[in-house]
């Protein structure tokens, strides 16, 4: 038996051989006879090129330039040939293409499977706006909620005030909050301080920082803390565009030249252009979840070809080399909503999240304090290419009390098309005493559910221990269908549930809801729920198509055997936001009356508002009041008697597109951009000036000295203006202002004149004829 190395030998004699068969057959040179073909490649017309042939069996070759522009050149099996110092090749030495040559109708038919091609990749054109610089302005503004309410019975009225003051320049933005109430307990103090903080965004290193009171990432048992310190983390949302997990990469192949169509779930989501052969769509607009890909491609024959690719995509899993943090130091806040300063010990919670690659990540959570200590080391990744997510970790935890033990933990979450199916286990070794500073021993969440056509039913289960004595388990299943018919959105949803508490006891029961919908506006619903206490829900609900509109609702709670009504109405204005809620229980009845809004200064305007939330925009809209301002084709403001117009919670970090009709403006105004992109930064807001431009049409008489009407055909040109105007017969012509005082210079052949017009001059009116107008 030859060994291995003969083998090897052996092989490469064969490989020797057959080399020389192939340049035997192909190395001469074939004669100087060319022919001019018609060129044809997987039935698609190439033009028509000068090919060379062989004398035995009329071999043809192409040049090498001509098969490397079509994709067709392979180093490892095509010949080449140096002809008067033109490479060509052998196209019969080109693996996997069939070569046929009519010498009659000179046609030369090229095929190959579109596989073996060269692989074109094809990438999703996302928005631009990740390389647009944020927009902050400098100002401040309150936002204010103010709440009065009043019990008949009792004959007592309270009042509740909240304020959040807000600072904002271009290094960052400072804000707090307040709340005052009129009656407190013996524990609470009337003015009461909650969040002082400032922030700062690193937009180059997608980050942030905080001081002052923050609330920290949670730590190995998930718990969160809120601190009195600095924070620095970063910070995705700073550039949405820029994803933090990968997304898949989906792949096709083209017979032809075709229009590729993307669908994701049924939505068009990209239109893109390939060339035969296999191609590949990178950076791909796909939302998070398990679900299916459509490549609809239309070729140039007018064919069309479903590819279906599913997919798998979880955003827990960072992208290959990326880090992301959130660490925190400081002193613990106690006694939060209860005392305006209450800072205990020290503390520090970190977070540290490393992409190993685009399916896993490693992760380190952590606390440290002398009240409670504890890290976890987690590693999460997607099991083969399957649309499963597992989790993996281990953890110590360390109690001042001298407690300590270690900690372990298993995930799983698995996503298909129709099916969905989770896990998650935490497990800590117990003290042998009750430590009340330990929040659970034992944790284990688990749920399972099916997309079945309209109908989705999911199952999930809860196991919570603390200790022997405290222990909390929780079952429920639920099933919910949503239809959008032709007369508005129904909704059904049917759910089960089953208590087990140490402390309370067992509770047990059926829920059964239904809403109607028959269009934007209007919204009934009723509920009930079989449990220890039996409870209906019943409510009628009206809501403006605009942002700015009325918004009323009214409820019937019926809970063990008792009635209660609730009426609660919501009218919104540019300016601020009032309501109005009534109850009445059978006993009492209760009224509550507040308002809502914002007062703010920028760029030397004060203006007011409904609640501003997170970032919004003033718009000067050159003194033009009462214009309606768009946001997703819904009124969201009208600009004030100063035309100011403030458009509140915008998205921070993104492109809000904000729209001013020019239908919406007065005849004599002009808009020269409809269309807004305003991105912000978090906490604060942007002043921008709006081109609107006052302009008024006039007809009028051009008369020259001495009083004859300047010939036909003069054309005027008025300064600063690009627009020009022409005279027609007896010296009439239209012209337009769009200044308060223009002057106007007037051609002719062989002389000129000028003279100026003011607004004050024309009447406000559709078009006037200020009759004649002496031109020098």
């Amino acid at each position: 038996m030859p060994g291995p190395a003969h083998m090897r030998i052996s092989s490469r004699l064969i490989g020797l051989c057959l080399s020389l068969v192939l340049c035997g057959a192909f190395a001469n040179p074939p004669p100087h006879g060319y022919a001019w073909v018609d060129v044809s490649l997987n039935l698609q017309p190439k033009g028509a090129h000068l090919a060379a042939f062989a004398s035995r069996a009329g071999q043809p070759w192409l040049q090498v330039s001509i098969l490397e522009d079509w994709g067709l050149i392979d180093q490892s099996s095509h010949v080449m040939l140096d002809i008067e110092g033109v490479a060509y090749s052998a196209l019969h030495s080109i693996r996997g293409l069939r070569v046929r040559y009519d010498a009659e109708l000179m046609q030369l038919a090229l095929h190959i499977d579109p596989a073996r091609l060269p692989r074109h990749n094809l990438a999703v054109t996302r928005p631009s706006g990740a390389t647009r610089a944020l927009e902050r302005g400098l100002g401040w503004h309150l936002n204010y909620d103010a709440l009065v309410t009043g019990v008949d019975d009792a004959n007592t009225t309270s009042a509740a005030v909240f304020i959040e003051p807000v600072f904002y320049a271009s290094m960052g933005s400072l804000r707090s909050g307040l709340r005052w109430l009129s009656e407190v307990s013996p524990q609470q103090a009337s003015l009461l301080r909650l969040d002082t903080r400032w922030t700062t965004d690193l937009t180059s290193k997608v980050a942030q920082i905080n001081l002052g009171d923050l609330i920290s990432a949670s730590d190995g048992f998930g718990g969160r803390s809120r601190i009195g310190g600095v924070q620095i983390k970063r910070d995705f949302s700073i550039t949405p565009e820029s994803l933090s997990f990968a997304t898949p990469t989906l792949e096709g192949v083209a017979e032809l030249p075709s229009n590729v169509e993307l669908f994701i779930n049924g939505t068009r989501r990209a239109r893109l252009q390939t060339q035969p052969g296999p191609f590949s769509i990178d950076n791909t607009p796909i939302m998070s979840g398990a679900g299916q890909a459509e490549l609809v491609l239309t070729n140039v024959l007018g064919e069309q070809v479903t590819q279906t690719v599913p997919y798998y995509v979880d955003p827990g899993l960072l992208r290959r080399g990326l880090l992301d943090y959130d660490l925190a130091l400081g002193w613990q806040r106690q006694n939060y909503a209860l005392r305006s300063f209450d800072y205990g010990e020290p503390i520090g919670v970190a977070l540290l999240r490393y992409g190993v690659n685009d399916q896993a990540t490693i992760e380190w959570r952590s606390r440290l304090s002398k009240a409670h200590s504890n890290g976890e080391l987690r590693y999460q990744f997607q099991f083969l290419d399957w649309p499963m997510t597992l989790t993996t970790g281990m953890g110590l935890y360390l109690l001042d009390s001298g407690a300590k033990g270690p900690s372990g933990r298993l995930g799983l979450q698995w996503r298909h098309a129709r099916y969905f199916a989770g896990l998650q286990a935490l497990a800590l070794r117990a003290p042998p005493t009750p430590e009340p500073a330990l929040p659970l021993t034992r944790q284990i969440l688990t749920r399972a559910g099916v997309h079945l056509r309209d109908w989705v039913l999911s199952y999930d289960a809860l196991y919570r221990r603390k200790n022997a004595a405290d222990r909390f388990e929780r079952h429920g299943l639920r099933a919910s269908r949503n239809l959008k018919l032709r007369a508005g959105h129904l909704g059904f949803t049917a759910a089960s549930f089953l208590n087990r508490d140490s402390q309370t006891g067992r509770d047990a029961g059926l829920t059964l809801s239904l809403s109607w919908s028959p269009d934007q506006h209007h919204r009934w619903s009723i509920s009930d729920r079989q449990a220890k206490v039996h409870q209906r829900l019943s409510s009628y609900q009206y809501r403006s198509g605009e942002e700015l509109g009325r918004q009323w609702q009214v409820q019937n709670i019926r809970s063990g055997g008792r009635d209660r009504w609730l009426g609660q109405l919501d009218s919104r204005h540019s300016a601020a936001q009032a309501r109005a809620r009534w109850q009445y229980d059978g006993a009492r009845t209760g009224l509550q009356l507040g308002l809502q809004g914002a007062i703010g200064r920028m760029q030397n305007h004060w203006f007011f508002s409904r609640a501003l939330g997170s970032s919004y925009a003033l718009l000067d809209l050159n003194g033009h009041p009462g214009v309606p301002v768009y946001r997703h084709n819904r009124v969201a403001t009208h600009s004030n008697r100063h035309g100011l117009a403030v458009i509140p919670n915008l998205l921070p970090y993104q492109d809000n597109s904000i729209r001013i009709d020019t239908l919406d403006l007065p005849l004599q105004s002009q808009l020269r951009a409809e269309q807004l992109r305003i991105r912000p930064g978090a906490h604060s807001g942007i002043y921008r000036e709006i081109a609107v431009q006052r302009s008024r049409a006039v007809q009028l008489r051009l008369m020259r000295q001495p009083l004859q009407p300047v010939p036909p055909g003069t054309v005027i040109y008025a300064d600063d203006q690009a627009g020009r105007f022409f005279v027609g017969s007896d010296g009439e012509t239209y012209l337009e202002l769009e200044q308060d005082t223009v002057e106007f210079q007037a051609y002719w052949p062989d002389q000129q004149c000028g003279f100026s017009l003011s607004l004050e001059q024309i009447p406000a009116e559709i078009l006037p004829h200020i009759g004649n107008v002496a031109c020098r």
